[in-house]
């Protein structure tokens, strides 16, 4: 919905027209505890929104970098760059 889109920084002040027809173009997806959204190394074209629940990131060696929380993102750079995932997610 319009309401969970504007829960991300870059959505929050976004016009509803924008809105709905980003809506249109994303596809949900439930994730599970300990499941791996984004593999390190792999080549995928994906951006993912955190919705609810944070998600943690993963270096090559298995460390932890980050979280990626409620309303944050990740994968935008793979949108624009066809480069290998900096990270585990």
């Amino acid at each position: 919905t319009k309401d969970v889109l504007k829960r991300s920084s870059i959505f929050a002040t976004a016009p509803d027209v924008l809105l709905n027809n980003l809506m249109l173009a994303l596809r949900p997806m439930a994730i599970g505890a300990e499941t791996v959204v984004a593999q390190h190394g792999e080549v995928k074209c994906e951006m993912y929104f955190v919705c609810r629940g944070e998600l943690e990131a993963l270096d090559a060696e298995g460390r932890r970098i980050g979280l990626v929380r409620t309303g944050e993102f990740f994968g935008e750079m793979s949108l624009v760059f066809n480069q290998p995932r900096s990270a585990t997610v």
